[in-house]
């Protein structure tokens, strides 16, 4: 009896231990610290109540189990393996997992929980949301060019069964792996031209087409030539004066004017004063604003 409680007990410990997560450490947000805000976002109602109300974390742990959904082997690979690419890829990969993201949605919860830290401006967030059980991945600045929204819908395929299942470490180094793939495949074409500002914003630009522009300008110029050109061979000079005119159309009469007063009618029409805009070119692909301002792209699905 003794014996079986004694494997009881340790079964216990090594049960509990492998399942533990690691405790992640959540600094508090102060005006002091600006509510840990990047620099890149202004300080107004709306930052500073979204930034309160995320974990304010170290940045460069790179992974944060809340759920704890990892044992401490998985989250020390996943860990050593999201430090590893980080070190190779000129943006930021972030795992997070929750178990309660509040009234937000994943997507809301993902775009804050990147902005609100200092993980630096181009990135790519991956969130696993128990509460919902939904899946978010989150791209910002300039990731969006490698981690395109249609990249991340090849991610989310190649995760989903494993998460699934309940296997979120290996659906995790999926998603690692599949990131680092995209970047040594270089940007997505398909995503277009576009200009990262300073706060976040994206800007896309549409590329118009040179070749097909010149040639219709080329064909409109030739057309009216030719039209000039057949118009000018049917003029045919004239000898006189008199050629000019047709005689039997030519009437003279005499008209005698006699002023006899004026009035002047003035209406007053008021000046509209409308405001006009105008949008941007190009498409921006179903990338979105988060609530810093900051535009995102990503995608994500219930498991």
């Amino acid at each position: 009896m003794k014996k079986y409680f004694l494997f009881a007990l340790v079964s216990f410990f090594l049960f509990f231990s492998f399942a533990s997560a690691k405790e992640v450490e959540v600094q508090e947000r102060t005006e002091e610290n600006r509510y840990g805000i990047p620099s890149r976002f202004e300080l107004n109602e709306k930052t500073i109540g979204s930034a309160t109300t995320i974990p304010y974390v170290n940045a460069d742990e790179l992974v944060y189990d809340f759920a704890g959904l990892y044992t401490d082997s998985e989250y020390e690979k996943i860990q050593d393996l999201t430090q590893e690419l980080n070190e190779k890829l000129p943006f930021r990969v972030v795992v997070v997992t929750q178990d309660n993201i509040g009234s937000r949605s994943a997507m809301e919860y993902a775009d804050d929980f990147y902005d609100y830290n200092d993980f630096g401006p181009d990135g790519v967030l991956l969130l696993i949301a128990m509460d919902v059980r939904e899946v978010y991945i989150s791209t910002a600045g300039d990731a969006i060019g490698t981690i395109s929204n249609p990249r991340v819908e090849t991610i989310l395929d190649a995760v989903y069964s494993y998460l699934s299942s309940g296997d979120y470490a290996f659906a995790t180094e999926r998603f690692l792996s599949r990131v680092e793939s995209y970047h040594s495949s270089g940007k997505d074409a398909s995503v277009g031209d576009y200009k990262v500002l300073p706060d976040g914003k994206i800007v896309f630009y549409k590329k118009l087409p040179i070749l097909p522009i010149l040639f219709f300008s080329l064909a409109i110029t030739t057309v009216i030539m030719i039209i000039a050109v057949n118009s000018y061979k049917k003029i045919v000079l004239a000898t006189n004066a008199n050629e000019y005119l047709s005689q039997g159309n030519v009437v003279v009469k005499n008209i005698e004017d006699r002023y006899v007063n004026s009035v002047t009618t003035r209406t007053y029409s008021p000046v509209s004063s409308g405001s006009s805009g105008g949008s941007s070119g190009g498409s921006s692909g179903g990338y979105h604003s988060s609530s810093s301002g900051a535009s995102h792209g990503g995608g994500g699905r219930h498991f």
